[in-house]
């Protein structure tokens, strides 16, 4: 992960002392892609195959639940404004059909989904249990889960009158049953062996 600011970036806005939504508009579409956080660029880092793969699956098991039960929609990577301040690029996010206080724009959502989903990586780890985990409890996000394919966990918050709280911390062969889909089981006892096997490969070939 890289910070940029604009007298480190060649762009047209890079005369601005700090990055405002406008100029964050003005950036020519990636890759390089970057998130806005208080001012400042940050790069987003290139996802690892192990990244990916677990991202395929959960949209996979959620997409297909969706489209039996049309409860909202799932957005892949999709720009997600929260502030003038604050752009982020989660890894997916949901927003069900009953959230009137969320615009659909063309290029962004603006406002607070109903659930945000952060797969872990080397790079991001920090920012995403830390600065994004308090930027989505004080927006006021009610569901936010943190997906650890190293350690093969999933954190699940629901947000509250005290903040964000633990719900549930899934371990490997325990089936997630999220509570904002009801009726949903999601056992990630296949994939988390897919994904040993895929980086014991990745390692071998290093």
């Amino acid at each position: 992960m890289s910070v940029l600011t604009p007298s480190t970036h060649h762009h047209p806005t890079s005369s601005v002392k700090t990055w405002t939504v406008d100029a964050f508009r003005q950036l020519p579409e990636g890759p390089p892609f970057y998130e806005l956080e208080d001012g400042k660029l940050i790069e987003m880092a290139q996802p690892t195959i192990l990244h990916q793969m677990l991202l395929a699956y959960l949209m996979r098991i959620i997409g297909n639940y969706l489209a039996e039960k049309p409860l909202g929609q799932l957005f892949l990577e999709v720009e997600v404004q929260l502030l003038d301040s604050i752009i982020y690029v989660p890894d997916f996010c949901y927003v069900a059909n009953d959230n009137d206080g969320l615009f659909i724009g063309k290029r962004a959502l603006e406002g607070s989904p109903d659930l945000v989903v952060e797969i872990l990586s080397p790079s991001t780890r920090n920012r995403d249990r830390s600065k994004k985990f308090r930027v989505y409890e004080a927006q006021g996000i009610q569901h936010y889960w943190i997906v650890d394919p190293y350690d093969k966990l999933i954190w699940v918050y629901e947000n509250s009158a005290l903040g964000f709280l633990t719900k549930h911390i899934i371990e490997p062969g325990e089936a997630f049953s999220p509570a904002i889909f009801p009726g949903l089981s999601i056992d990630l006892t296949s994939v988390w062996g897919e994904l040993n096997e895929e980086k014991k490969e990745i390692e071998s070939n290093e």
